[in-house]
């Protein structure tokens, strides 16, 4: 493997490379996005879980906040990714999980979001309903519900 300024390097496992995020992996860029939205869906549902259990009345509010600003964006017809990442992240902080949180928090931060948006413009009623879904399960201390509808 190269590294601009930094020189060759040889590494232990052949075939594999030194992701940006400093994981191997031995995907090319769109497998590697795709694993990453696999590992999304595999951390939000607990996560929204956790919310139903620990968030206080102010992360609800928030996260209520986040999906009817989201609401208003598609009934507006714009795009509502901003809100919908405000409304995962809400999510992901009130589950009180500090290193779940921050996990999905960089996953966003390094671009997951583009595609996760991307993927979910053409179906906003669904994303919207879902969110309306995982408050209510939140909202209702239900942590079945919340995972479901995640």
């Amino acid at each position: 493997e190269i590294r601009r300024g930094r020189g060759t390097y040889v590494h232990e496992n052949p075939g594999f490379i030194a992701h940006s995020w400093g994981l191997m992996v031995d995907e090319d860029e769109t497998a590697f996005t795709l694993s990453v939205l696999e590992l999304r869906q595999i951390i939000e549902p607990a996560l929204a879980m956790l919310a139903a259990d620990r968030a206080t009345q102010e992360e609800i509010g928030r996260i209520a906040q986040a999906a009817e600003a989201a609401e208003k964006d598609v009934s507006d017809g714009r795009s509502f990714a901003g809100n919908d990442l405000a409304f995962h992240l809400a999510v992901a902080d009130a589950s009180h999980n500090t290193v779940a949180s921050s996990i999905l928090r960089q996953l966003y931060e390094r671009g997951v979001s583009a595609a996760v948006s991307a993927a979910a413009d053409p179906l906003p009623g669904k994303m919207i309903a879902a969110q309306k879904e995982i408050l209510r399960g939140i909202r209702d201390r239900d942590p079945a519900a919340a995972r479901l509808g995640m």
